[in-house]
């Protein structure tokens, strides 16, 4: 079961590619950047730290560590409330 809480009180001072090499730590650079890559962040989103990102892109960052987990069932918790306009007609 994949879970998707809407807000994260933990200050997180990893960058949003070392929050995935956490997770996904048998995939090489170049898959984690393109994992990230395709949830709409750009390179500099993806070498900043995700405490100073805003909600939407911490919200693009955990949407994408949840669609790269193997799970049948999805729980979102309203996914869609820091997202932009732009994002959320990509999903």
């Amino acid at each position: 079961i994949g879970y998707f809480e809407q807000e994260i009180k933990i200050e997180n001072d990893n960058t949003a590619l070392e929050e995935m090499w956490n997770e996904f730590y048998k995939c090489n650079r170049y898959e984690i950047r393109s994992m990230l890559a395709r949830c709409g962040l750009t390179n500099e989103h993806i070498d900043s730290k995700i405490s100073i990102l805003s909600g939407g892109e911490q919200s693009k960052i955990r949407l994408c560590k949840l669609m790269n987990r193997s799970s049948n069932i999805l729980i979102l918790d309203e996914p869609t409330n820091h997202l932009d306009i732009d994002a959320k007609n990509e999903l």
